[in-house]
């Protein structure tokens, strides 16, 4: 074949290609598919995206809490293992800052933690830092303007707490800010701006939560806003400027499969695609405009814990 028919002819495959590439990317928009398995099954997990990779830390396998680090490659859709956490945990926060992770507390079983640990992935190490004012279990924590803010979850005695503490990761300091209008636990909380927006959880009131508060940074105020389905244990991601909570679990303990999906622009809530099984307590992270949810259970709480990964693509 002539060299300029070849070219023409590869020229014409590689165009096919790309539109057979960009039509399944756009068909493949609102539909949950599912990623390896995990190596152990846990619920109550944490899950932070690093540098390409899912960190899916601590939780509970069966009835026990564990000290797992595990490391999911979305890219290669494998798994790994990591240094383990220093103690053993379910409900921890974690969020990623720098070239670090951090966790923030948990309940290893018998009492909740105010232990904070920072990570290298880079390094493997875990290090201790200055632990928390409230030693708490099932919190929610996001970073905004340059701070990691702990919100909400169980505590020695006090079961939902409406504490907000800050943590600066330069000073190894917290600040304890102005409390949520009302406690609640197995929250889930979010970063938009200068804003934490907390929904869904357990409350002080004895039932589940469904409404939502919103924090601001800049005048340690909070505001009510729209109320959604009451829920707890969600598996939560941000994505696309929308703030979408897969999951859960309802008053009774019974899991469920529902999708909302708050903006925070319009301060409005919608139901989304419901995932592929009931699952509550699932870990949520983001990669690549995708959000992935691993482990949980079907009811709440359960010693029959999953070690699915269920990824839905917006």
């Amino acid at each position: 074949m002539p060299s300029i028919a070849r070219k023409f002819f590869q020229r014409a495959f590689y165009a096919v290609c790309l539109t057979l590439v960009s039509f399944s990317a756009f068909a493949a928009s609102n539909t949950w598919t599912q990623g390896a398995p995990m190596l152990f099954p846990v619920t109550d997990a944490s899950a932070v995206t690093f540098a390409g990779k899912v960190y899916v830390m601590g939780g509970r396998d069966g009835s026990t809490p564990v000290n797992y680090t595990q490391i999911y490659n979305p890219a290669k859709n494998s798994w790994s293992l990591g240094a383990p956490i220093p103690y053993a945990a379910e409900g921890s926060a974690g969020v990623a800052y720098g070239k670090y992770i951090y966790i923030f507390g948990g309940y290893d079983g018998s009492s909740f933690e105010g232990r904070v640990y920072q990570f290298e992935p880079a390094t493997g190490v875990w290090l201790q830092k200055t632990s928390m004012p409230t030693a708490r279990g099932v919190s929610a924590a996001a970073v905004i303007d340059g701070r990691i803010l702990v919100v909400g979850g169980d505590a020695p005695g006090a079961n939902w707490v409406p504490n907000l503490e800050g943590y600066d990761p330069m000073s190894d300091s917290w600040t304890e800010l102005a409390p949520m209008p009302s406690g609640r636990s197995n929250l889930s909380a979010a970063a938009f701006g200068h804003s934490l927006v907390v929904s869904a959880g357990y409350s002080a009131t004895g039932g589940m939560d469904g409404s939502t508060a919103i924090y601001d940074t800049t005048t340690n105020v909070w505001k009510a806003g729209a109320s959604s389905t009451k829920v707890d244990g969600s598996c939560s991601a941000v994505v696309l400027g929308r703030f979408y909570l897969f999951g859960g679990g309802v008053l009774g303990g019974a899991g469920v499969n529902t999708t909302r999906i708050y903006d925070p622009t319009a301060n409005t809530w919608k139901l989304g695609k419901v995932m592929p099984t009931v699952n509550g307590q699932a870990a949520g992270a983001v990669y690549n405009g995708r959000v992935y949810c691993f482990g949980g259970a079907n009811s709440l709480p359960s010693t029959a814990t999953y070690n699915t990964v269920e990824i839905y693509t917006p």
